[in-house]
């Protein structure tokens, strides 16, 4: 978008697409001063330019606001240049100065955006009880490697070295490899694994200090080629001890419920024989024609025999 200013900061012409850009007419813009079109908040960087001018030819790229037609502004960055008449006058008041706004919308746009992902990924990055390490596949430079990974595998006091490159990330998994229980630990990927594809895989990690680390790793690819690994790692391990304990809590549970249920079956089968005796011989009683008392004993002792057989 170009412009025409006049000694006296009066716009003297504009390109189709500075037109088009801001909504204006020609006849809206030629013989204003180029000031009615610049927000205030950058009245002064607009002065500024022209002081400039007096004794450079060239003024760059001054972050300013231009005010479009409908009211809104627009962020542009605004080169000058200026066009003296005389032979070694510099003085924007003796000439005219040539403007160049480029607009920077979608770019403060971007860059916006840019800064909040950033600022996501570094809240993601102190929340997640997940260490993360990435490794390029090509060069084993560590590519991201967040304060939980170091936490996790205990070191932080190589934090500083990996950061300046004197640690890449090859060196840095073997440090880990040095804290892993390798009598324990069952690899559950191989080097084929990572051959063809982009397989996840995800294992356990049993550590020398007892602890027990959940890994997940896989290749990173960008149009099916892998270029880096990512690693995740995350200490299950009070997680593992709770699973346990409720295994063995669950398991108690059991073998207490198996020895009522054994203990019952017992006594009912110690109980049978002698209720059974108890029945009959009371029927019998029954039958002998008892008194009104001792008949009202024995349905009492009939009943209760009953109850208890079935159970």
């Amino acid at each position: 978008m170009l412009h025409s200013v006049d000694g006296q900061g009066r716009i003297t012409s504009t390109s189709r697409y500075w037109l088009e850009k801001l909504g204006y007419e020609k006849s809206d813009v030629i013989d204003q001063p180029l000031s009615a079109f610049v927000a205030p908040g950058a009245q002064q960087k607009v002065s500024e330019i022209f002081a400039a001018l007096k004794t450079e030819t060239v003024d760059r790229d001054r972050l300013c606001q231009f005010i479009k037609k409908d009211g809104t502004t627009m962020d542009v960055l605004l080169s000058s240049m200026a066009r003296a008449t005389g032979a070694h006058s510099l003085n924007p008041q003796e000439g005219n100065t040539l403007g160049v706004l480029v607009d920077i919308t979608e770019r403060k746009k971007a860059k916006e955006k840019l800064r909040r992902n950033a600022a996501m990924l570094r809240a993601i990055n102190n929340l997640l009880p997940t260490g993360i390490f990435v490794m390029d596949c090509h060069t084993n430079e560590a590519l991201f490697v967040n304060s939980e990974f170091y936490r996790i595998w205990q070191l932080e006091h190589l934090k500083e070295k990996v950061v300046v490159g004197h640690i890449n990330g090859e060196q840095l998994l073997t440090e880990c490899l040095s804290n892993i229980d390798l009598g324990q630990f069952v690899a559950t990927a191989t080097a084929q694994d990572f051959a063809h594809g982009n397989k996840i895989i995800e294992d356990e990690v049993p550590l020398l200090d007892g602890r027990t680390l959940r890994r997940i790793y896989g290749p990173i690819q960008e149009n099916s080629v892998t270029f880096a690994y990512l690693y995740m790692f995350e200490d299950i391990t009070e997680r593992k001890q709770a699973v346990q304990e409720l295994a063995l809590a669950t398991e108690a549970a059991e073998a207490a419920n198996r020895a009522k249920s054994e203990l019952l079956a017992n006594m009912s089968h110690e109980l049978r024989s002698p209720l059974n005796a108890i029945l009959g011989f009371t029927h019998i009683l029954q039958t002998d024609s008892p008194r009104a008392a001792q008949k009202e004993h024995l349905d009492i002792i009939y009943r209760s025999s009953e109850h208890l057989l079935a159970l």
